[in-house]
């Protein structure tokens, strides 16, 4: 979250954050610990850190917003299922 974020002071649910940029939320980490607490109850903060969950021309159009910095270096895609239900069987 950027220090001039419109979504500070606002919860996710609050900010419409999932409807406005097709992303889910899936922790927030706050100065180098993870908040435990509901994701729906937390009123952001600038410096805090969003894992998203999303399609990568959802995330890639976050580049275009002034409320968050991607760290794209720590994007990944998940590896398809295709071998999932073999690993499994092996493990």
């Amino acid at each position: 979250m950027t220090p001039s974020s419109l979504l500070i002071g606002k919860t996710l649910d609050m900010a419409r954050f999932h409807e406005t940029h097709a992303c889910e939320v899936i922790g927030i980490r706050r100065r180098s610990r993870m908040i435990r607490a509901k994701l729906t109850d937390i009123h952001l903060e600038a410096g805090d850190v969003l894992l998203l969950v999303g399609w990568p021309n959802d995330i890639s159009a976050l580049r275009t917003s002034a409320d968050v910095v991607l760290m794209e270096w720590s994007a990944s895609d998940l590896p398809t299922p295709y071998y999932a239900r073999r690993a499994g069987l092996i493990f």
